[in-house]
């Protein structure tokens, strides 16, 4: 009976020393499973803030390369044209980067991408900036050639408008070089003598029956040769022309009335030319005034008195 008691205090302890045994290992296992999810735990929580950071870094550094990109692009229209395709390729590859970060949550590999996205963002930003400022010296050059030619060109027009006023002078010159002068200009008032049929000089206005005009074209060496028109214009005491028409012809621009014309044929030589006029009527007293032309110019004029 004590035999028995015994054996069945030993299979008791057994089984305690079993369990505790067991409670042991089981304590184990928890604490090491305890530790273990604290270190991931610890871990993930470093991970978040590490994930956190990068995050933020990827904001500003998005932000200062979209400063920079719009403080680079050009109001220059002909260079907005010409880097067009480069601006959207920019703006495209900013809102792609945007929208990855807007997403939240970023796993490491979608940072890695992210960066890697940013940093062709920046080489293109960077090549951008190349190329801008390679157009804008070009275009300065441009502009400066540009303002060389106008600058040329102003001067020979200057050049040229100066040569022109010139030939314009000289031509002026030779023009007025060219004119013909009526020389030794007389007006005489004819009257019948009594005894002879050739008529003689008076100056009384109630004998005179018409009136000679003589006079000279003077020498030109540099006049134009050839058949001249030469005219005369009396004007009367009263101030009106003498014609028995109303001829006209262009002198200096404005239409005259003349007396009386003759041909000549001029050899740039002296020439002497007469021409008479008969009113018709009795000549008034008082002064006269003769007007010679020629080629669209006055060569001369005299004044004589009938009493």
């Amino acid at each position: 009976m004590e035999i028995q008691r015994e054996e069945k205090d030993k299979k008791s302890r057994l089984y305690l020393f079993i369990l505790i045994a067991i409670l042991l290992a089981v304590n184990i296992l928890l604490g090491v499973k305890l530790y273990m999810g604290n270190k991931e735990n610890e871990q993930m929580s470093s991970q978040n803030i590490q994930i956190n950071a990068d995050n933020k870094d990827l904001v500003k550094e998005l932000d200062a390369l979209t400063t920079e990109y719009n403080s680079t692009k050009t109001e220059n229209g002909e260079l907005k044209t010409k880097m067009q395709e480069q601006d959207e390729l920019i703006n495209n590859k900013v809102a792609e980067i945007k929208k990855m970060i807007d997403r939240g949550n970023m796993s490491a590999a979608e940072i890695k991408k992210a960066k890697s996205e940013l940093a062709t963002l920046r080489a293109e930003i960077n090549n951008y900036k190349t190329q801008i400022a390679e157009l804008t010296q070009k275009n300065q050059e441009l502009t400066n050639e540009n303002s060389n030619l106008s600058t040329n060109l102003s001067n020979e027009q200057g050049k040229t408008g100066a040569l022109t006023e010139q030939n314009a002078q000289l031509s002026q010159t030779v023009a007025v070089a060219k004119r013909l002068k009526a020389g030794s200009i007389r007006i005489a008032g004819l009257g019948d003598r009594i005894l002879s049929s050739k008529m003689k000089e008076t100056n009384k206005a109630s004998k005179v029956l018409q009136l000679k005009v003589s006079l000279v074209l003077n020498e030109n060496t540099v006049a134009d040769a050839g058949s001249k028109n030469v005219y005369v214009k009396i004007i009367s005491p009263d101030g009106a022309p003498m014609a028995t028409d109303s001829k006209t012809i262009e002198v200096d621009g404005t239409q005259s009335l003349y007396t009386m014309m003759q041909t000549i044929d001029y050899k740039n030589e002296a020439e002497a030319v007469v021409l008479y006029w008969e009113k018709g009527s009795e000549f008034a007293k008082g002064e006269y005034t003769v007007e010679v032309f020629g080629d669209g110019y006055r060569m001369g004029q005299t004044k004589f008195t009938l009493k």
